[in-house]
């Protein structure tokens, strides 16, 4: 299956239904990075922290021992300024209190509904936590390649 163009990820004038899923690279030890339920319940929890600073919504997600799926509905617009600063408030835990018009707040909402951003932020924390928890010395990306994701249309798509 080839991958979609980044620009039918947008949502343009409609939300826009993804089904997302990566594989985790084979580790040294020939272990699975999702195999113990700690690592299934930090990438559940990765997962709504992310969540929190974009106008994308998680409908269903499944996690196997090498590889995980995400079915998210991307919003057609992005964040209002006013609600990305609320957001940002809420997803640094109160460190934050940025006023709407602040350059840091407009640039975060404006790719406030971008998927690649979001799938970048969510893959980067969950390997910067898996690596820093090893007994050994683990370095460097935890999966296979950019994530994969087909667009759902039509009302059978979820079913299907």
């Amino acid at each position: 299956m080839s991958m979609i163009p980044r620009e039918k990820l947008k949502p343009h004038g409609e939300d826009v239904c993804l089904h997302i899923y990566n594989h985790c690279t084979e580790g040294v030890l020939k272990d699975y990075p999702l195999g113990e339920d700690e690592e299934k319940r930090k990438m559940v929890s990765l997962l709504h922290y992310y969540l929190q600073k974009y106008n994308i919504k998680c409908l269903a997600y499944s996690i196997m021992s090498n590889h995980f799926h995400l079915c998210v509905v991307i919003k057609k617009d992005p964040l209002t300024c006013a609600q990305m600063a609320t957001a940002y408030k809420k997803f640094t835990r109160g460190k934050f209190d940025l006023p709407a018009d602040d350059y840091h707040i407009k640039r975060l909402q404006k790719s406030s509904n971008n998927i690649s951003e979001f799938m970048r932020e969510f893959q980067r924390g969950f390997t910067m936590w898996y690596n820093k928890t090893r007994d050994f010395k683990r370095r460097g990306t935890l999966w296979e390649a950019r994530f994969k994701c087909t667009k759902l249309c039509g009302r059978g798509a979820l079913i299907n």
